[in-house]
Formats: C-alpha cells, sequence, structure tokens
C-alpha cells in the first residue's frame, strides 16, 4: 500500500512539474511567454525548471544547472517567494535581438511590485532570460 501511495504522488508531481518547463522556450515564444513560463515555475517552486528559461543554460553543465537552481532557490526563499504575477507590457528593442518585459509581482505576503524581465535572443532564434 506504501508503494502505491509513492507511485501516486510521484504521478502527480510529475504532471504539476511538466507544466513549468525542463526544455526552455520553443521557437514561437514571445519574451512575454519567456517570462510568464519562467516565473509560473518560480510560483510552484521549481527552480530546476525555472533554470531552462536562463540564457547559456544550453553550456552549463549539469552541477552549473544544479548550483543556478539552488541559487534561485534561496533567492526567492529570501524574498518571501512569488504569489501570483501579471504581465504588464512588453517592449522589444529596434534590433530584435532584446527585450523587457514589465511586470506586477505579489508574494506570499501580499505585498506587490513592478519589476522587469529582461530577455535576449539567443544564436537559435529563441528568447532567453538574461540576468542583466
Amino acid at each position: 500500500m506504501k508503494k502505491l501511495f509513492i507511485l501516486a504522488v510521484a504521478c502527480v508531481l510529475a504532471f504539476t512539474l511538466n507544466s513549468c518547463g525542463g526544455q526552455g522556450a520553443s521557437k514561437g515564444d514571445s519574451p512575454s511567454d519567456v517570462v510568464k513560463k519562467a516565473l509560473t515555475c518560480v510560483v510552484n517552486e521549481d527552480f530546476n525548471g525555472m533554470v531552462q528559461y536562463i540564457e547559456g543554460v544550453d553550456q552549463a553543465s549539469e552541477e552549473e544547472v544544479k548550483e543556478a537552481a539552488a541559487w534561485l532557490s534561496l533567492l526567492y526563499g529570501i524574498g518571501g517567494g512569488i504569489k501570483e504575477f501579471k504581465i504588464i507590457g512588453e517592449e522589444v528593442a529596434e534590433d530584435g535581438q532584446t527585450a523587457t518585459v514589465t511586470l506586477n509581482i505579489t508574494d506570499r505576503s501580499g505585498n506587490s511590485h513592478e519589476d522587469q524581465g529582461h530577455v535576449v535572443r539567443t544564436d537559435d532564434g529563441r528568447w532567453a532570460l538574461t540576468l542583466k
């Protein structure tokens, strides 16, 4: 019975975390889509999924990805975590290589603030978060 319960919990977690990523942005994703997917991972405390949306993750070692996820977990944990967010606007630079996504973030304590996500176009044409 215990094994069945563990299997059921594992299946639920797999379906829940699947929506957060693991593969990064798709070619058709806009800058806002990338920020939305990344922050959805943060809301769900899936920091490994969030890392997949950061520029350069495809060149990072598995150990570097784990360290980045741990760093993000600590960073968002200190800040109280994100309860919800809303995309307010998106501005793509004239050269089409960078973009800024403006959003409103509400932490788990109910405090809201405006913030920006900075996104760059990668060599393969996808958008990725840059930690600027």
